[in-house]
């Protein structure tokens, strides 16, 4: 395959965008169109090695294959090793073995589907995943396992008359997922090979039709201008991949089309970032979520810094493990050997749940609080609204009648011991209707692209649940309140804003409307149940920390030997959730809703802390654990010997 400079060049602008990008260099909102650069230089080299050689009866799917694995399985394996000897030593067992899991998705080729499954690749919480980004590695090695067996046979059938069609009709159809899909499942959509073949088909085009777009005149400069425009102008907030995807795609097309020298792609500084673009593709994000795990502030110097040794440690990979094994097929055995070795040690760390016999006593006792159950059978209480128009009896307490209904988010599951223990005590029981995700709210429906009305259909479910049974007399409210409505205070995803209509735009810039509506809509959904009869316990919000206090605890303990400071001042309490308190307030005014205040028990006069007496107090960063459920505990048992 001869060498061209041009996509070489590609290569740089793509892997400096993701890199510019993921260390949050000021101008690259859209840096992550870089991956969609390389997926359509990948689809046309890949199309013009196969066609190629078919054409000249000297294609072989074996040989096809083993030129692929030299190129990209030794330095994945290498880093996964480096990373897997880090990781036993500055990692608690909790994350060692999630690591181990993601790790042996890598090498296994399929992370993509296993990061699907954990949230938005746009979670501020993605940058703790070490091995995130080989998500694309996964896409790329899955449709080179396709493309050779498509090609070969569209290329028998009836002599490849019908190749070029076929592989159309098949862009066509991707193309059609992604842009109807995306907006329906981005997770999915962004992450897995149906709704992202189009792009790599997208490069098979250009080498099959491409011929035709050369001598148009300024067509490198102009895919230049659209890749450039996307990686500048784009931002984390948008659909993606969808119709937006469209632009760099084609730009990287149109570049690749020409076929023409470009001062941007063609100079030393760019031919030398293309050379060792895989390998600092691999080592970038390592480097970047090492530094956020170690604490290390990301102004402009150390982010330079951090830059350059991403680069030294990509240059180093280029030549010490890229170009030796590239460029020869000796000792395939023992190299398969070593990668199988690796994926073997990765498979001992997710079953021996992260090796803890590697950690000091402390640190296992910090990160199991981590792992603390709170409802029995969650599945069995969280209400299925596609197959059932009410929730289900999922009951806590003694085994009599429910005489109250127990209705929330998962902040309900979270302090379910205290709630259950409670309800024991004073011989009662009670319906504990929770859906993790949605506020305890009429009509409230989450502005995120995969909740739509699900929380307003389910509210109501529960709604009319409790006022139409005749034994409730209590109902306890509990809710995460305040993250409805100013969003996430710690690393998390898209923001679970609420609105109450859906042609309601949500963000910051409607702070203020939207505090005005939720919090009036707070007020009515509490007094529509003292309407009918019902006696209203509020919960008012439980602190959120802003960091998982047990992994915070545990690595502490772990690297530095000591208790981490995981606290919170009142007054940023007390702002945050200022609205919400007011709307309480304003309930017990008008309707005698009762008030309670975990406050006073989880907070002192200068700080609301995670942690007491070396212990967490919670499951990560706004969840109450086991000791959180006894600090709280006094406050239900009031209340309900009141009602007894």
């Amino acid at each position: 395959m001869s060498f061209r400079s041009d996509i070489n060049g590609l290569r740089a602008l793509a892997v400096l965008a993701v890199l510019f990008y993921h260390f949050g260099v000021p101008g690259f909102g859209g840096g992550y169109v870089g991956v969609d650069v390389f997926f359509v230089i990948s689809g046309f080299l890949m199309t013009k090695i196969i066609c190629t050689k078919l054409a000249a009866g000297q294609f072989s799917l074996s040989g096809f294959y083993a030129a692929r694995a030299r190129r990209i399985l030794p330095a994945l394996a290498v880093l996964v090793a480096f990373l897997l000897v880090g990781g036993a030593l500055y990692l608690p067992p909790v994350d060692y073995k999630l690591f181990g899991w993601q790790a042996f998705s890598a090498l296994g080729f399929f992370s993509n589907i296993v990061f699907s499954h954990r949230g938005d690749y746009f979670d501020t919480s993605s940058q703790e995943k070490w091995l995130l980004h080989t998500w694309s590695l996964s896409v790329e090695w899955q449709f080179y396992v396709l493309l050779p067996l498509c090609l070969m046979g569209l290329q028998k059938f009836r002599r490849g008359r019908f190749l070029k069609r076929g592989v159309i009709s098949v862009f066509i159809i991707s193309l059609i997922l992604s842009v109807a899909g995306t907006p329906l499942q981005p997770t999915a959509a962004f992450f897995l090979l149906p709704t992202r073949a189009w792009e790599l088909l997208a490069g098979g085009l250009v080498f099959l039709y491409g011929a035709r777009l050369a001598k148009i005149p300024r067509l490198s400069e102009v895919g230049l201008a659209c890749i450039l425009a996307a990686a500048c102008f784009y931002s984390g907030e948008l659909d993606f991949p969808g119709v937006w995807a469209v632009l760099p795609a084609a730009g990287t097309a149109l570049v690749i089309a020409a076929q023409s020298k470009n001062a941007l792609l063609d100079n030393r500084a760019a031919q030398f970032f293309g050379n060792i673009s895989y390998s600092l593709y691999l080592w970038h994000w390592p480097v970047m979520v090492g530094a956020r795990y170690f604490d290390v502030p990301f102004t402009p110097l150390y982010i330079t810094l951090l830059l350059g040794v991403a680069v030294m440690l990509a240059k180093v990979s280029c030549v010490l493990v890229e170009e030796p094994f590239r460029h020869t097929q000796r000792h395939a055995a023992y190299n398969l050997g070593a990668y199988a070795l690796v994926a073997l040690f990765t498979c001992l760390i997710f079953f021996f749940d992260g090796l803890p016999s590697r950690v000091p006593a402390d640190v296992l006792a910090a990160a199991a609080a981590a792992g603390e159950e709170s409802v029995p059978k969650h599945g069995h209480c969280q209400f299925d609204y596609k197959k059932s128009n009410t929730p289900p009896d999922c009951m806590i307490g003694t085994e009599s009648v429910p005489s109250a209904v127990i209705w929330g988010d998962s902040h309900v599951n979270a302090l379910a011991p205290a709630l259950g223990e409670s309800l024991t005590e004073n011989g009662r029981s009670a319906f504990l209707y929770s859906y993790a995700g949605c506020p305890p709210v009429l009509d409230a429906i989450l502005a995120t692209k995969w909740k739509k009305d699900r929380c307003k259909i389910i509210n109501q479910a529960t709604y009319d649940k409790t006022i139409t049974d005749p034994h409730i007399r209590d109902v306890f409210m509990v809710g995460r309140w305040s993250l409805y409505l100013q969003g996430y205070n710690e690393k998390g995803g898209p923001h679970p804003y609420v609105v109450f209509d859906e042609n309601t735009p949500a963000n910051k810039d409607t702070l203020a409307e939207r505090s005005r509506q939720y919090s009036q809509k707070i007020v009515e959904t509490l007094c529509a149940l003292t309407a009918h009869g019902k006696n209203v316990y509020a919960l008012a919000p439980v602190p959120e920390m802003g960091r998982n206090v047990p992994a915070t605890l545990a690595k502490s303990r772990l690297i530095y030997h000591e208790d981490a400071s995981v606290d919170i001042a009142p007054q940023d309490y007390a702002q945050r959730n200022a609205p919400v308190l007011a709307a309480l307030a304003k309930a017990a005014k008008e309707c005698r809703v009762h008030i309670l205040d975990p406050q006073p028990l989880l907070c002192s006069t200068t700080a609301c802390s995670g942690i007491r007496d070396g212990q967490s107090l919670y499951t990560d960063d706004n969840h109450l654990g086991a000791l959180g459920n006894r600090l709280v505990k006094p406050l239900f048992v009031r209340a309900l010997q009141k009602r007894s």
